[in-house]
Order: structure tokens, then C-alpha cells, then sequence
């Protein structure tokens, strides 16, 4: 809320906290215990205020166990939604080891036993945890689909707005990384380049670290976008905004080839969702199918606009609040079988996953509770890199 002074107060202190989370000083010192009283205050506000709690990003007010064995004392419904990094497995995970950077397995064996240990404490004592199966790994309990959820995002667009560009023109084409190295932003270009020489009229528009009014207006302007090389969901933030605005979405990602495992067909959102190796000849496809660019757009808008509509989302969010919550929404974490991680080439999740295995054991994966997915792990590191489809 912003008329929230308290709110807006602590929101204050935590950003200068985390503005100079790489210095030591006295002023440092001082603003980290300002915040954890500040957050104490807004705990006790919140607990004697709210019935339900939904914490997003692997963190809740104070970060703390004694916090959630509180709200359990106080029978406070407890939800956790994981949106990716903050649950997926470190040594898969480009946001922690992306590519082209040296791999330092002692950190990657540290950051993966925190991760376990945080996810599986938050699940002891949530009422609810929702996660995708690609980033699910260390659950034990059973979890919500969170593709059986969605992600709620609305954008307003004036019809008159759109900008009508005329036959015959160039394919204008929007590639816009947060993080160029983890969304596989040279091997892109690369790609584009090689579609011009190839003889296509494309024009490429790449853009990072703009404000969202200009990502919006670019994108009422492009005909599809392309949004990462190695995503682990088929259609993320960015890939989402285009669809409302009715422009389609070529994403790469291993998950692509296991994703009807995992996912219902009718949750699954309407992208060009292909293996890595398999970019090129999706990316020409919209350039050359207009129809089905065009009815791939219109998919991919209804489906945000009614599946992923806030009101839609929030009702099944009030469903779990209120433990109504349908059997065929629940995903087993026994189950899982993916191995190849988000943000980062399967070759580069091989090596750290071999190094572990190589120096530490087995054990430091951290997923003895599966062996069947350790299992998996152990044979992937083992592949060629031309069995990266398996």
C-alpha cells in the first residue's frame, strides 16, 4: 500500500540496506539493525491484522524460523510461491552461475545445502507451497502446480495505440534480456545475423535496462518477440507482456522437451517453445508463417487475458487460502526427472554437476530423499553433449 508510511519506511531501510550490502562500516551496521527492528514492527502489525500470509521470492517479513513458528502458534495460513531462482537448484540456475563465468564448486556446494535447507524449512510450515516442476527439486511434500495458477499481469492498450506498418517491410523483431548472459543474448544475435544472411528482412531491436514504458511501446511496435534461449517456463514476464499485447513469443528452453509431462494441456500458455538447438528454425517460422504468427498472438493474448487475468489468478489463489483446493493441482516432487536447469546451457549445468559429483559425492546435490532424480543427475553428467535432448 502506498499511503503506508510504516510500509513505505521499511521498504525505504531495506533498500538502502541492500544498496550497500557489499560494504562494512558503522552506517551499515546501523541501517541492518534498523531494518530488523522495523521488520519485528511490521510483523506484529501484520499478525495482528491478516489471517493469510503469501510470501514470494523465498522470503518472508523477518526471514526468520521463529517468525513462521509464530503465524503457525497463531493458526495464520501460510503460502510460499517460488518464481524460479529462489527455488531452482543453484548448480542449475544461471542466476547464480552463469555462462562463460569460472564455476567454484565449493560455493556452488554451499549455496546448494542453503537453498535445500531454506525451501524445506519453509515447507514444514507452510500451508501451501506453489512451484513449478522445473524448479521444484527440493521439496518433499507435494506442491501446488504453478501452472495451475498462472501469473497475474494486466496491461490496458488503446486499439488506435498500435502502430499499422505496411506490407512488405522488414520482420521487426524485439529481443529485450534483464541479464544478456543468462538469457543467451550473443547466441541470439548470432542467430538473426544469420537469418539476414540467409536472405530475410528482418529488423532486430534489441533493447536492456529501459524503463517498462519503453519496453511497452517497442513492443506494440515489433511483430513477435524472442525472449530467452533457456528458459524453464514457456512463457515468462517479458513473453507475457507481449501477449497482451497479441504479438507471440519464440522462448528456447530444455523444458520444452519434457513440459507435457508435467504440465495439463489446457495450462500450458501459447508460445514457440523449442529446445535451444532448435531456435533458428522457430524464429524463421514466424518470420515466414505470417497467419500463424498472427494466430499464435491471438492465443497467447485470450490466454492471458482469461487464464491469467488478476481475478482469475486471485480466485485460485482464495482457494488455497481457503484449503478448497482441487486434487489434479498438486504435483508430487518424487516425480520430478528434469535436469537441465533455466538461464544457462546444458553443458555448463554438466560441468558443475560433474564437478560436485567428482569432489564432494553425490550427496552434495542434495537430493538423496529422490533417488531416482539423483539418478538422473548422475547419468546426465555423464551424457555427450550431443545427447542433451534425452
Amino acid at each position: 500500500r502506498n499511503d503506508d508510511w510504516m510500509l513505505q519506511k521499511w521498504i525505504h531501510l531495506s533498500d538502502l540496506n541492500q544498496a550497500a550490502s557489499g560494504s562494512f562500516s558503522i552506517r551499515k551496521i546501523i541501517r541492518a539493525i534498523s531494518v530488523r527492528l522495523w521488520s519485528i514492527l511490521i510483523l506484529v502489525r501484520c499478525l495482528c491484522r491478516y489471517d493469510a500470509f503469501i510470501f514470494m521470492f523465498g522470503h518472508t517479513i523477518t526471514n526468520s524460523k521463529i517468525e513462521l513458528r509464530l503465524m503457525k502458534a497463531l493458526r495464520k495460513r501460510i503460502i510460499f510461491l517460488y518464481l524460479g531462482s529462489d527455488a531452482r537448484p543453484p548448480f542449475c540456475c544461471g542466476a547464480f552461475f552463469p555462462q562463460g563465468c569460472p564455476i567454484d564448486l565449493s560455493k556452488a556446494k554451499t549455496i546448494t545445502e542453503k537453498s535445500r535447507q531454506r525451501i524445506q524449512w519453509q515447507e514444514k510450515y507452510a500451508d501451501v507451497c506453489i512451484n513449478s516442476p522445473a524448479t521444484g527439486h527440493f521439496h518433499v511434500k507435494p506442491f501446488i502446480n504453478w501452472f495451475a495458477i498462472g501469473l497475474p499481469k494486466r496491461i490496458e492498450v488503446c486499439p488506435t495505440e498500435e502502430i499499422r506498418r505496411q506490407p512488405q517491410r522488414k520482420t521487426r523483431i524485439l529481443h529485450c534480456p534483464s541479464e544478456s548472459s543468462i538469457k543467451g543474448s550473443q547466441t541470439i544475435s548470432s542467430v538473426i545475423d544469420k537469418l539476414i544472411r540467409k536472405g530475410h528482412y528482418i529488423e532486430f531491436v534489441k533493447i536492456e535496462g529501459v524503463p517498462n514504458s519503453v519496453v511497452l511501446k517497442e513492443l506494440k511496435r515489433c511483430d513477435f518477440v524472442i525472449d530467452q534461449l533457456y528458459s524453464d517456463t514457456p512463457m515468462a514476464s517479458f513473453a507475457t507482456e507481449a501477449a497482451h499485447l497479441g504479438k507471440p513469443a519464440v522462448i528456447g528452453g530444455y523444458f520444452s522437451v519434457d513440459m507435457h509431462k508435467y504440465i495439463k494441456k489446457e495450462n500450458i500458455p501459447p508460445s514457440l517453445f523449442v529446445h535451444p538447438d532448435d531456435i533458428e528454425q522457430a524464429i524463421e517460422k514466424l518470420i515466414v508463417d505470417v497467419e500463424y504468427r498472427l494466430k499464435l498472438g491471438r492465443q497467447a493474448q485470450m490466454f492471458v487475458r482469461t487464464q491469467w487475468a488478476p481475478e482469475a489468478v486471485a480466485k485460485r489463489l482464495l482457494q488455497l487460502i481457503e484449503g478448497n483446493i482441487p486434487d489434479e493441482w498438486w504435483f508430487d516432487p518424487q516425480t520430478i526427472r528434469y535436469v537441465h536447469g533455466g538461464g544457462v546451457p546444458a553443458a555448463q549445468v554438466r560441468r558443475i554437476v560433474h564437478g560436485l559429483i567428482d569432489h564432494f559425492g553425490i550427496a552434495s546435490l542434495q537430493m538423496a530423499d529422490k533417488p531416482d532424480l539423483e539418478k538422473a543427475f548422475l547419468e546426465f553428467a555423464l551424457l555427450d553433449a550431443d545427447d542433451d535432448r534425452c
